[in-house]
């Protein structure tokens, strides 16, 4: 059953104003997000705008739409609602993401959105009782997702105290289950500092290779999944989105499950990740296998520290898009190779916290192609929300 909509001007639907400056050098630390028009980008100790707020991108990420609950400072590559004229925040923020707002930007050497030529434009808007029944499935899909993304980064913090706690403090537990180094283990010297006993110094070569299987395009089907690097995303361990492998269409890699996936091109951009399915990517992301996968977990946290990653950044080359390099520079690197058994306990504490992650991101997949594929029906009113509307949330269905 269709919804009726109302037709009004864009005037009369919302009021934008353009963003503030701040410089990056005039930040102060704080709790403040800053938006610009990619997003949040900093924090700051003090607010422009109260919350609910809605952004929208001016300059830079065209049309992109950020809805925040708290107070912020909006920069001035952004445009924000100051007047709702009593709709629903989040309504707007729905209605706004299904506006193909950079139709509206001018300017062909730095498009720029101007709020003033919204104005005139059409706008189909439901009742304000109907606009708490839109948000109100949309909403729960959306704080679905965000649950999903709070567990991962827990996970992904869990594992990575158990790392810093066992392979760099060296307080794993010893065979009466106490700390080995505060209850006195025994350490040696070792060219990386004291190291636990029966411990090696090794080249990071000797337990990961850098897997440069190519493969040509025209042989990719559509149904594989194709991972460019940027999808992999910055500082988390794992992910779950990809292409079409028709999208795929030179210097083509192939990766298999569980091999580490590094982006070289701007190394510090920090893209480490371990991969939950066998696809494609390009040669700007290094593909990396362990020897033996009883190392992978312990790879992965290694390779994501932020010294490999600053190494690997300060031996790049090239100047504008630097690339890290692997063949006798990082796989040079030494590091500490633990006795398989200290492995198979670390393995065992975190494999699953890595396996939950990756279940979530693919049902966070799932949910968000279920959101976009309703918005643009539940916004133009295609199609009605009854008012005993209940979420099944495990079902993935209305």
């Amino acid at each position: 059953m269709k919804s009726k909509l109302k037709v009004i001007k864009f005037k009369n639907f919302i009021t934008l104003k353009r963003g503030y400056d701040l410089p990056t050098r005039k930040r102060n630390n704080g709790d403040v997000p800053v938006l610009s028009s990619s997003g949040i980008s900093s924090n700051h100790n003090e607010s422009k705008v109260n919350g609910p707020g809605v952004i929208t991108g001016r300059s830079g990420l065209i049309g992109s739409v950020y809805y925040i609950r708290k107070e912020f400072w909006p920069l001035n590559t952004t445009l924000y609602v100051t007047d709702f004229k009593g709709n629903n925040p989040l309504y707007v923020y729905y209605k706004l993401k299904t506006i193909n707002l950079k139709n509206f930007a001018t300017g062909s050497s730095v498009p720029t959105l101007n709020r003033n030529h919204l104005d005139s434009i059409n706008v189909n808007i439901h009742d304000k009782e109907d606009q708490k029944k839109q948000v109100f499935i949309l909403e729960k899909i959306d704080k679905k997702i965000d649950l999903n993304q709070q567990i991962i980064a827990n996970l992904e913090e869990l594992s990575q105290t158990l790392f810093k706690r066992w392979f760099v403090d060296f307080e794993f537990p010893n065979k009466d289950s106490n700390p080995y180094k505060s209850s006195g283990g025994e350490m040696v010297d070792s060219e990386l500092g004291e190291i636990p006993k029966e411990w090696q110094v090794v080249k990071l070569e000797t337990l990961i290779d850098n897997i440069k299987d190519r493969i040509n395009a025209k042989s990719v089907s559509s149904n594989f999944p194709y991972v460019p690097i940027d999808l992999i995303p910055k500082r988390k361990l794992t992910f779950y989105n990809y292409k079409d492998g028709k999208e795929a269409k030179s210097s083509l890699i192939k990766f298999k499950r569980n091999d580490i996936l590094l982006g070289n091109m701007r190394v510090y951009f920090h893209r480490v990740c371990l991969a939950p399915f066998e696809g494609l990517t390009r040669n700007t992301v290094f593909t990396l296998r362990p020897k033996n996968e009883k190392y992978t977990y312990y790879l992965i946290n290694l390779i994501n520290k932020d010294e490999f990653i600053e190494y690997a950044s300060n031996n790049s080359k090239g100047s504008t898009m630097p690339y890290a390099v692997w063949e006798g520079v990082l796989d040079k690197i030494k590091v500490i190779k633990p006795p398989l058994n200290y492995l198979n306990q670390f393995n065992s504490k975190i494999k699953n916290n890595f396996e939950l992650s990756i279940s979530l991101l693919e049902q966070n997949r799932k949910l968000a192609t279920l959101r976009d594929t309703l918005l643009p029906k539940l916004m133009s009113g295609e199609i009605e929300i009854p008012d005993d509307i209940e979420v099944n949330m495990d079902e993935l269905s209305i």
